[in-house]
């Protein structure tokens, strides 16, 4: 009997079974023409194609920046580079939160939120403003009752201190906008405060007439020091 040698397999081109993915391994194919069986070999992972423009998303007052990379490929995104939200929140009791800016970079005009995780902002912290020489207004919520020391005091740029009519503010520490150069506008700011503390406006240059609450009953010492546009 004459041995015959194998002929071998006849394969044909790789043909793509499974596309890989950025994560998951794909595979590809061959078929023998002699004897249709299939040799198949494994494709590694892309990877993700992570895209340079990214998108930076800014702080919010509640919530955090950051940045978003996404994958040409697949559409993944992930986040990095994150940033602390404008304002931070401190629990004062179990029923409310005081507040104060996160760092003094925070600029513009700051609308302080009424609620934060469902429960009322009542209280703006000592030092809470202090030295943001970029603000150049505030909004404060009817929900707040008291503003602290120093609160905004050397906040050099600050035009205006929005209070609505409903407001239950009624207490401003002491030097809380002194040296508030800017500052020609705190219409209602006064309207329920019943006590104001040494020094609260100290050196508001620019502060225009006020009008106070009839039940006023404590103006602190220097509390409006060389205020020289208040007339009456």
């Amino acid at each position: 009997t004459e041995e015959v040698l194998a002929l071998g397999h006849d394969w044909s081109d790789w043909d793509i079974y499974l596309e890989p993915t950025c994560t998951t391994k794909g595979s590809k194919r061959r078929k023998c023409s002699r004897c249709s069986v299939y040799n198949t070999v494994a494709i590694e992972a892309t990877g993700h194609d992570w895209d340079t423009d990214v998108i930076v998303v800014k702080p919010t007052y509640t919530e955090q920046g950051y940045t978003l990379h996404t994958c040409n490929y697949c559409g993944e995104t992930y986040k990095d580079n994150y940033t602390d939200p404008l304002l931070t929140f401190r629990l004062r009791s179990v029923n409310s939160y005081s507040v104060r800016a996160t760092n003094q970079d925070i600029s513009g005009e700051i609308e302080i939120p009424s609620t934060y995780n469902g429960l009322p902002v009542t209280h703006i912290e000592d030092a809470a403003f202090w030295y943001c020489a970029n603000i150049e207004g505030v909004t404060i919520p009817d929900s707040v009752q008291s503003i602290g020391n120093n609160a905004f005091s050397y906040c050099d740029k600050l035009a205006y201190v929005n209070v609505g009519e409903n407001s239950e503010l009624d207490s401003i520490g002491s030097q809380a906008f002194m040296e508030c150069y800017m500052l020609t506008d705190i219409t209602n700011l006064l309207a329920n405060v019943t006590g104001i503390h040494n020094e609260t406006f100290q050196n508001c240059s620019k502060l225009p007439n006020v009008t106070f609450n009839p039940d006023l009953d404590e103006i602190g010492d220097r509390a409006f020091d060389d205020c020289d546009n208040i007339t009456s």
